[in-house]
């Protein structure tokens, strides 16, 4: 992971990083927890924007926060392959790309959304259902910000409004 990029918040609203892979993905660091809020994981998750669900987590790591179950997905793959796989509730908690809590949070307002946790896959991955309901713009460059759908709802009224400026 590069270096850890800083959070800020202008104008009070809250602004997200991520950062670029060594593969050129765009990622987040997020604390995944359930019904028992003690017990969560932090993890790198590669923002999908193909993957139109919420969160696939391995079962490694989604097998010990006791996610509650509540039944099963089928899929087709990129490949055209088919799977199963369980569905549970989780909640995610978006950190800063160095994983750690900021204390205090002067600057950002902690941003959690909860959602189908597909259980599977290789990696975690964090899909358009994810991004929704953050209700956030995605911008991906040399790093991944999430800015608030607000700050850029005014920024496109004072654009409109003086477009010699």
């Amino acid at each position: 992971m590069p270096v850890p990029l800083m959070w800020a918040s202008p104008i009070g609203m809250s602004i997200l990083l991520g950062y670029i892979d060594s593969n050129g993905h765009p990622n987040l660091t997020i604390r995944v927890s359930g019904a028992h809020p003690s017990a969560a994981v932090v993890v790198e998750a590669t923002i999908d924007t193909g993957f139109t669900d919420f969160l696939m987590l391995p079962l490694v790591h989604a097998l010990p926060l006791g996610l509650p179950l509540y039944g099963t997905v089928d899929y087709t793959l990129a490949d055209g392959s088919k799977i199963t796989n369980f569905v549970a509730e989780g909640t995610v908690t978006v950190l800063p790309p160095n994983g750690r809590a900021q204390e205090p949070e002067p600057l950002h307002r902690v941003q959690r959304v909860t959602g189908a946790v597909v259980l599977g896959g290789d990696s975690a991955l964090l899909g358009m259902e994810f991004i929704r309901g953050l209700n956030k713009l995605l911008m991906v460059g040399k790093t991944v910000v999430l800015i608030d759908n607000s700050l850029v709802d005014e920024a496109l009224l004072a654009a409109v409004k003086n477009p010699e400026e």
